[in-house]
């Protein structure tokens, strides 16, 4: 037998007081005043009957009363032999956490890490239960404590290493956050059902890189049963470590090309040496990296800790799709970054309105500086009449149509057919006449528009940021729209319009803008205009922004991106034009991934490299080239402190490893005592037997009462 409480055994002692109280000689209550007493002997008293102990029953009661009270207290338990079996799935659940992340790529790292991983299921007893997870941008369970339970306990570790028999790092980065509070929460999940207390622990084997993400741990209340253990490895590998990514000017050929060269807080190292893949014999060049010529590396200087944003060595004629290297660390795991270069855009808005270019008072003045050409694109305005030459389709190049006044029946019939192209109209109307092509183009029945009355003027407000050319404008600095006030506006009934979504209205309650679905392209609509008697509009800070957001959205690409991270989702938007066909994604080791129609995301690579998107034989398509590089974290090889995980409300052991063991193995020895206990309950018979003591020992006495003879006077 044991006690959880032993120390409440010494309640038991109390069984003397009765039988100390009984022996004491009691003091006569009446007094007889004697004259002086001095010349007499002290006597001691006699034993008499009332001094011995009469009714040994009764003193009996009362003693096992109090004893068994004692015990009770004391919560005692019979200790059982197969007391690991209340356990079942073990007194200990472990999760290990194994990183697969690009920066265990390191020479040596990964065979260290197989080998902390085989010691640490070694230390498991029979009775824990081991979960085995593998982690990189996300974890993966890799071995349950069910398939843990269902092996011998002598091959459990050969089980386990037989199933990461294929695992090997990755070149994705480290989120280490996300791996913590998914498992900690599967750890607890796991014993929701169960009212025992267990041991939950979490063993990381992992470099511990500096890099890793820590930001899910920010808003998660980490759980106090859960103990994380840190097994580091790559303690003992080369230090220094220099990583390179690009920085700005990727985007097209015709922009300055940058890149980040970012060296370890723990390097040796401070020079390092940055060429295009020609500037080193190491390999030879692919075909498409073969260019007409080669350009001169160049050293960059890079203290310990820091990092540095420089040109890039002039690349080599010829190339679209090239490879800088980084020369002069221990790690060549992150020293290869891969640049694709778009082509300039030629990109057509057409114009059709009376207004004068010159005229700052009418809107044709603010369109060219509200498109400036960019690095990215060639922009051309074009105003459109009838019996011109240009013709506003999408498959010519254009790809915003800006209406500013009731355009003529023909040109009603050429828009309509820009609009079954895809085609993206923004439309101004100087005046509630004009409004009568909004219902034209959706292709409804006009109703009268009317002019506003607006005492003084209006404001924007319910802007919807959940539109795509409104999003950028979420931001808590960017999201104030009631600096702009509005003048004039044009108030239209939106009921025939089926679909009409408003991006933002009034403060008055008009629709200030709206977006009009007319077959595959779009109408946005725009009450009040950037004339100087409507409203303030063109020289509001976020209208360039705002209308280059649109002209975006007209070509369907939002955002022209070129360079992408190792598992990041890929917009397939911010690479070529959206359409309802499938596309095939060509990975760098040449196997290819069909896209189904109708996505909007590209499967996430897997490995650096440059990507070709095409389409497919019966829906051909330009390919694009877009380049897929290391995550800039990972070249943070530097140890991370364990006092910013603490910060993060981890719970870290500490123990050294043999007081860890020690401890270990005695909280697993009070947890079975007290789920012993718990499940035992003996402290409620010995209380039920205590009443019952009582109860005979007060009928007892008062038995024993009504027998005492009464005393003469």
């Amino acid at each position: 037998m044991g006690f959880l409480t032993p120390l409440y055994l010494l309640g038991a002692l109390a069984v003397g007081l009765p039988i100390l109280f009984h022996l004491i000689r009691r003091t006569p209550r009446g007094r007889q005043v004697f004259s002086t007493v001095m010349f007499l002997e002290p006597s001691p008293p006699r034993v008499t009957r009332r001094s011995r102990i009469e009714h040994w029953l009764l003193l009996l009661l009362r003693g096992l009363a109090i004893c068994l009270l004692a015990l009770a207290f004391a919560r005692p338990f019979l200790r059982e032999p197969a007391a690991a079996d209340l356990f079942g799935a073990g007194g200990k659940q472990v999760a290990v956490l194994i990183d697969t992340s690009a920066s265990m790529r390191r020479e040596g790292v990964w065979d260290e890490a197989r080998e902390r991983l085989t010691e640490v299921l070694d230390e498991a007893s029979p009775s824990d239960r081991f979960a085995v997870y593998t982690f990189d941008s996300s974890p993966r369970l890799r071995f349950d404590g069910e398939s843990w339970l269902a092996v011998d306990p002598n091959q459990r570790a050969g089980a386990v290493e037989s199933a990461l028999e294929d695992v090997a790092p990755g070149w994705r980065e480290t989120d280490l956050g996300r791996a913590l509070s998914t498992v900690a929460d599967s750890l607890m999940d796991e014993s929701v059902d169960e009212e025992r207390e267990l041991v939950r622990e979490i063993v990381v084997v992992s470099d511990l890189q500096s890099g890793s993400r820590l930001e899910a741990l920010q808003a998660y209340t980490w759980p106090e049963e859960v103990v994380v253990r840190l097994v580091r490895v790559g303690e003992e590998t080369a230090r220094t470590n220099a990583g390179i990514q690009v920085v700005a000017g990727g985007e097209s050929e015709a922009s300055q090309l940058r890149v980040r060269v970012t060296n370890a807080a723990d390097s040796e190292r401070e020079t390092f040496t940055v060429g295009w893949l020609d500037d080193f014999a190491a390999e030879p060049a692919s075909e498409e990296e073969s260019g007409t010529g080669s350009s001169k590396a160049m050293d960059v200087y890079v203290p310990p800790g820091q990092s540095r944003v420089v040109a890039a060595p002039e690349e080599p004629e010829g190339r679209v799709s090239s490879r800088l290297i980084l020369r002069g660390d221990d790690h060549e795991f992150d020293n290869i970054c891969y640049v694709s270069r778009t082509r300039r855009r030629e990109v057509t808005i057409v114009y059709l309105g009376s207004d004068d270019p010159d005229d700052p008072e009418q809107q044709r003045y603010y369109v060219e500086p509200l498109f400036p050409d960019t690095s990215e694109r060639d922009v051309r305005v074009v105003d459109w009449e009838f019996e011109s030459a240009e013709m506003p389709t999408a498959e010519n190049g254009v790809q915003l149509v800006l209406l500013a006044e009731q355009p003529r029946g023909d040109q009603i019939v050429r828009l309509r057919e820009y609009l079954d192209s895809g085609g993206l109209i923004v439309f101004v109307p100087s005046g509630p006449d004009e409004c009568a092509a909004l219902y034209e183009l959706a292709g409804v029945t006009p109703v009268a528009a009317t002019e506003a009355e607006v005492d003084d003027y209006v404001m924007l407000t319910g802007v919807d940021f959940d539109h795509p050319v409104l999003a950028p404008f979420a931001d808590p600095r960017y999201s104030d729209f009631t600096k702009l006030p509005f003048w004039r506006h044009r108030r239209v009934d939106l009921s025939p319009l089926e679909g009409a979504r408003v991006l933002a209205q009034f403060d008055d309650g008009d629709p200030a803008i709206v977006e009009i679905p007319a077959g595959p392209g779009r109408v946005v609509f725009f009450a009040s205009g950037w004339r100087r008697d409507d409203s303030q509009l063109a020289v509001w800070s976020k209208f360039v922004p705002l209308m280059n957001g649109l002209l975006d959205y007209g070509s369907g690409q939002m955002q022209q991106r070129a360079q992408f991270s190792v598992g990041e989702q890929i917009p397939l938007a911010a690479l070529t034009a959206v359409r309802d066909a499938p596309f095939e994604m060509r990975s760098p080791d040449g196997s290819t991934v069909e896209i189904a129609a109708g996505a909007r995301v590209a499967t996430e690579p897997e490995e650096p490299g440059i990507y070709v998107l095409s389409g497919t034989a019966e829906s051909p398509l330009e390919e694009v080239r877009f380049a897929v590089n290391l995550a800039a974290s990972e070249s943070r090889t530097d140890p991370l402190e364990d006092e910013l995980l603490e910060a993060a409300g981890v719970k870290l052991a500490r123990e050294d490893a043999e007081a860890s063991d020690a401890g270990a193995v005695e909280r697993e020895r009070q947890l079975q005592n007290r789920e012993l206990e718990r499940q035992q309950k003996l402290w409620r018979w010995l209380i039920l037997a205590a009443v019952l003591v009582l109860v005979a020992e007060t009928l007892l006495s008062g038995r024993l009462s009504m027998r005492r003879p009464v005393a003469a006077e």
